[in-house]
């Protein structure tokens, strides 16, 4: 069987799992990239032939990705901004989507020196990790309450080579006595948001494999991290990923603490980020 039967052959077997049929192509071709090391189009010149031991790995990928298993936590790891982050199962997958974060983050100019920096609910350390890699004079406190996490935040923070400027900790934001040990001149978190509501209208290899603490919030509790960051951190700024279903909400939240209130927008044009700046 050539490449492109293999892809076809693949790409069939996905048809469940992705509607979209261009999209189930492509990831037959992502996976045939990561088995074999090399790319799609020097496989079809090369006439490449699968060895026996790739046509098991394919079959296992492909396999697992039924069983609605993320492709990050099967290859364990993923791409965020310029930097590629070990992953896990039991912590939250970073999405490009959050990387933009970052990006409006600098085109705001808010880190030109030796700022500190707090990264709250940090998973895998890639917010935190983004930041510290684009700025060398900055320090990052990251922080999650999921052991997994941090132990994971960790070993991307030493791979990368940037334990001189992020330190990770365990704490749990939510309980009265929580207090960041130092102050920081801005907060950043991707918090959890979605609500329990919308949980249904979600993929299962989100709501089955990733973990719900570091996605939902009751549906009645929009606001209930962002209350905790903005009561127990304070900070000048604030760079958040939020819902906008929650956007009005937290920009009334953080007018009355007297913060001035910008959106940064998502892939799909809607309010996913919020700054908030002390006049």
């Amino acid at each position: 069987m050539d490449i492109q039967s293999h892809s076809r052959h693949i790409a069939d077997r996905l048809a469940s799992y992705y509607t979209d049929r261009r999209e189930a192509i492509g990831l037959s071709r992502r996976l045939l990239e990561e088995v074999t090391g090399r790319g799609y189009p020097e496989m079809i010149l090369s006439d490449y032939k699968l060895t026996k031991k790739e046509i098991e790995t394919l079959t296992d990928y492909t396999d697992r990705l039924l069983e609605h298993e993320p492709l990050q936590y099967i290859l364990g790891r993923a791409d965020f901004g310029e930097l590629t982050l070990a992953t896990a199962p039991g912590v939250l997958i970073p999405r490009p989507e959050t990387a933009l974060l970052c990006d409006l983050i600098d085109q705001r100019g808010w880190l030109v020196g030796d700022e500190r920096v707090a990264d709250l609910g940090t998973g895998t350390g890639a917010i935190a990790l983004l930041l510290a890699h684009r700025h060398p004079e900055i320090r990052v406190t990251a922080i999650d309450v999921s052991p997994d996490a941090v132990r994971l935040a960790r070993q991307n923070t030493e791979s990368l080579g940037l334990s001189d400027q992020v330190s990770v900790l365990r704490a749990d934001l939510l309980i009265n006595t929580f207090a960041l040990p130092h102050p920081v001149d801005l907060v950043v978190s991707n918090p959890p948001y979605i609500l329990e509501r919308e949980r249904r209208e979600m993929a299962p290899h989100v709501t089955e494999r990733e973990p719900a603490e570091a996605l939902f919030v009751p549906d009645d509790e929009p606001a209930l991290f962002y209350e905790a960051i903005l009561s127990r951190c304070p900070a000048p700024r604030y760079a958040l990923e939020i819902n906008p279903l929650a956007a009005v909400r937290l920009e009334e939240l953080f007018h009355k603490r007297e913060y001035e209130v910008t959106f940064g927008y998502g892939y799909r044009r809607e309010r996913r980020f919020l700054f908030a700046e002390k006049g």
